[in-house]
């Protein structure tokens, strides 16, 4: 589980990636993204990088791959093990560039064939 947390640490809206996505850190490692907003991503990972620390990402799926810098925000370990990362983007993303990883729009009602 994760830990309580009291405060809210991302102001953007996060997003439940609409494919599996991955974020491979500078440090090494690579984690499974969690969430995403356009300011960062929260993502579980074996190995975490170092708070604090800014680094390159790519943050990737089956369609694109999206090279980023990021600073680690926090790192908490799990109960499992692993652990969860929260990354702040060096700039915000652009809406075209959210498009890639999450659903922005839901479809209209009546237009499946």
């Amino acid at each position: 589980m994760l830990a309580a947390h009291t405060t809210e640490r991302r102001r953007s809206a996060r997003f439940l990636p609409a494919f599996v996505t991955y974020c491979r850190a500078g440090s090494g490692g690579e984690g499974l993204v969690w969430n995403i907003s356009v300011t960062g991503l929260g993502m579980l990972i074996g190995f975490p990088p170092e708070e604090s620390q800014t680094l390159p990402i790519e943050l990737s799926n089956h369609t694109t791959c999206l090279c980023l810098m990021a600073k680690v925000a926090h790192v908490r370990q799990l109960e499992a093990g692993d652990f969860f990362v929260g990354l702040r983007f060096d700039k915000p993303l652009g809406k075209h560039e959210m498009e890639h990883f999450v659903k922005l729009k839901e479809p209209k009602l009546g237009t499946c064939r």
